[in-house]
């Protein structure tokens, strides 16, 4: 989705208190929130590797639920 679908609903967002918690992002971008929704992945594996140790990571406990929404699901599944 675009600013302009989040400036339409921004009204919504400030309402119901989420404005904080909306993304607006492609595929790609939200796979990449995800994967790190608990630290930065990549630096995880990099502390590993050089040192050995586990790194810190937030519990699932710590993690707020969350709701995907996806627009023109239509034009995700063509071909």
């Amino acid at each position: 989705m675009s600013s302009r679908d989040y400036d339409d609903f921004k009204d919504v967002f400030n309402t119901l208190g989420v404005q904080h918690n909306v993304f607006y992002g492609t595929i790609e971008e939200l796979s990449e929130q995800l994967i790190n929704r608990r630290g930065n992945i990549r630096e995880s594996v990099r502390n590993v590797v050089s040192s050995n140790k586990a790194p810190a990571r937030k519990a699932e406990k710590e993690l707020r639920p969350s709701v995907l929404f996806i627009d023109e699901v239509d034009v995700f599944f063509e071909k």
